[in-house]
């Protein structure tokens, strides 16, 4: 749009908005496809003609069904066999496809003569949930079946996707309203958020977000979630993606009241005390003008401040110090290290400087230029320019050139500079 204006052209926005959401779903389509397997989604297209498929999960995980649809290599087959890998459609479901960026259910469907390991859920076409499953025992289309979902795990991606909403507002709260969402995603344990900002987040901030986020989860807000039309959730300042397609209507996921509601169709904890704790990551760049944080949550925000912990108490061993003083502790050391390198430094080419004037008697000719190569290791180029002046005697320039220990070389420079090159060069090599 802004390359358009910058040519004098101007833009259908409203039919550019209405293209991009067409082959935004165009490509969800053919990537979720392609992730289960599809070389084609005829065979899925025809599935969803025949109905549209229940989702029951946001209270039952554990549900009796029918099997009423089998797909292989992206064909409609009537039977799956031990050890394959297949997608099936169930009557009804209480597993979460993957969508809104929350990670998919796991779990079993097991009947008369089969149990099936749920490795993958895809609404592969829009109202069809599509289950990707490896076969033990054998499969016919029309069988009874019972999905059950991992509760643990679907407990652990409430934990996670809540704690998505909670940082969100902790941004927007922190950052200010410009810090809408870009993309996330969630799974057991962890989360990540992208945000619009220009500007990264400053150390102080990041601790203040990852607080403010805490606050929320310790508080034990209740998280509900209601159906309402689009339009009245806007109206009470729902938050939505920018360019994402929604139905009449949509559901409302709501903690704290107005200081957090979104559009979702996520599945979310009961209070925001279930969640445990947050630990802050990382905070990045992703692209222009976008950023991103990642946290652990619940159990795994536990381990990692509980490792960081433990990493401390080595430390403060180690050094003899308080918490509290170990910063200061490892500074002096690092400034104390760095002080000692350059006196060992300065001593090396103290010594290199006192031989000086045997090492001229080891010099031979090479084409007419007394060559000396000398091992000298610890000793930078700086530190080397006296011992060259010595060896020159004040009588020739020496042209030196310094090989360091690393592998890198300074630019040549004679010495004297001030006096033209003639036959007789220093080369130190460490």
């Amino acid at each position: 749009m802004e390359m358009a204006a910058e040519q004098g052209l101007t833009v259908d926005r409203a039919q550019f908005d209405a293209l991009m959401r067409e082959q935004k779903d165009r490509a969800r389509a053919d990537a979720k496809a392609k992730k289960g397997g599809a070389a084609s989604l005829e065979a899925y297209r025809e599935l969803r003609e025949a109905g549209e498929v229940p989702f029951l999960g946001y209270t039952d995980l554990d549900v009796s069904t029918v099997v009423r649809g089998i797909v292989a290599d992206g064909v409609s087959v009537d039977r799956a066999t031990d050890g394959t890998t297949v997608d099936i459609v169930l009557r009804e479901t209480p597993f979460y496809a993957e969508s809104g960026g929350q990670d998919s259910d796991r779990g079993v469907i097991v009947g008369d003569g089969f149990n099936l390991n749920v490795i993958d859920v895809q609404r592969v076409v829009p109202g069809l949930v599509v289950h990707r499953v490896e076969v033990l025992g054998e499969l016919g289309l029309g069988a009874d079946a019972r999905a059950t979902v991992d509760a643990v795990a679907r407990h652990g991606s409430q934990q996670a996707h809540t704690a998505t909403h909670i940082v969100h507002a902790a941004l927007r709260e922190l950052v200010g309203p410009t810090a809408t969402q870009a993309g996330s995603y969630n799974k057991p344990g962890y989360m990540r958020f992208d945000f619009s900002s220009t500007h990264g987040l400053s150390d102080q901030l990041r601790a203040e977000i990852e607080g403010r986020a805490n606050e929320a989860i310790g508080a034990n807000y209740a998280v509900t979630a209601r159906e309402m039309p689009l339009e009245d959730a806007k109206a009470l300042g729902a938050m939505a993606m920018f360019g994402e397609k929604y139905p009449p209507i949509v559901r409302m996921v709501e903690l704290a009241g107005p200081w957090s509601r979104e559009l979702c169709g996520g599945t979310h904890v009961g209070t925001t005390a279930e969640i445990g704790m947050l630990n802050l990551l990382s905070e990045s760049s992703i692209g222009s003008g976008v950023r991103r944080v990642e946290a652990l949550v619940a159990g795994d925000a536990f381990a990692r401040f509980a490792a960081e912990r433990a990493l401390v108490n080595t430390l403060t061993d180690s050094l003899r110090v308080q918490p509290d003083q170990l910063v200061g502790r490892v500074e002096r050391l690092i400034s104390q290290l760095k002080d000692a390198e350059k006196q060992i430094a300065r001593l090396n080419a103290e010594k290199l400087l006192a031989g000086s004037a045997q090492l001229v008697e080891q010099a031979v000719d090479v084409g007419g230029v007394r060559y000396l190569g000398v091992a000298t290791p610890g000793v930078g180029a700086a530190s080397f320019a006296p011992s060259c002046s010595t060896c020159a005697s004040g009588s020739a320039p020496a042209l030196p050139w310094w090989h360091s220990s690393a592998g890198s070389t300074s630019r040549p420079r004679l010495w004297p500079p001030t006096r033209p090159p003639a036959a007789s060069a220093c080369v130190p090599v460490s």
